[in-house]
Formats: C-alpha cells, structure tokens, sequence
C-alpha cells in the first residue's frame, strides 16, 4: 500500500516540461517555462531555450540573446491524512475494541519554473556577447 502510495505521489509530481513565449514586438518575446515537482532547474532552462530557438526560427532570425533571466520556482507540500481503524470482538468479558492507526505523512517539493527575455538577432554580435545562442544549433540538437 505505501509503496503504491510512494508510486502514484512520484507520478503526480513528475509533470512534463513546458515553455512558451510571449511577443514583445518582431525582435523581443519573453519566454517563461515551468516544470513539475520532480523536473529539474536545468530541463525548464532546457526547455526555455529551445523555445527561444524555435521562435527565432520561425521569424527568420539565426541568433538570439538572452537579456536577462529570473528563476521563479514554486515550493509546495503534499500532506496525505492518516488513517485508524477499530475493530471489536465479543468474548467472555464483553466486547473488546482494538484501533490501529497509521500514520500520515507530509511531503515537500519545489516546481522549478523561469522566465527569460530574448532578442533576435540577424548576425552574431562582433564582439564578445554573453547570453548569444545560436538557433540552428539549438535546434539540431533537438532533432538529433
């Protein structure tokens, strides 16, 4: 019974991994993602940047840049109750009751989630430019 307790918990908190982006204007969206309790920081930053890649893409846009990033995750806990039960015989003595309980048990998690802004770029910047991807890659690496 726990261990298909512990089971059903796992799956209900292994959410899939979305992301999807908000238009600013024809350079600039604003790409957020979210995950489920048992997803990682990495997959939805992952998942944010290929998003970002596939937006980039879709406008004709080889690059982009992250301008700037926030993590906003989501702690939460799963309280499950206890449970007792009472059961009574009748013997020389009268009835007897004995109860069993079990106890309940409160898990903590945390749904990783974040928000980045992007701007497309045509050309990779001349200099050094922290936060440039280049969309093609990212997206090879997807398909293969």
């Amino acid at each position: 019974m726990k261990y298909s307790t512990l089971v059903l918990l796992a799956l209900s908190l292994a959410g899939c991994v979305t992301a999807q982006s908000h238009v600013l204007d024809g350079q600039t969206v604003i790409v957020s993602g979210n995950g489920g309790g048992g997803d990682s920081n990495a997959a939805v930053q992952r998942a944010m940047l290929v998003e970002a890649a596939k937006q980039a893409d879709a406008r004709g846009f080889r690059y982009f840049q992250v301008m700037d990033a926030r993590e906003s995750s989501t702690p939460g806990v799963m309280v499950w109750g206890g449970s007792s039960s009472t059961s009574g015989t009748y013997g020389r003595g009268g009835f007897q009751y004995t109860t069993t309980q079990s106890p309940g048990f409160v898990m903590p998690y945390t749904r990783p989630g974040g928000e980045m802004t992007v701007r497309f770029l045509s050309d990779p910047p001349s200099g050094p430019s922290p936060g440039v991807w280049d969309a093609r890659s990212i997206l090879g690496e997807v398909k293969g």
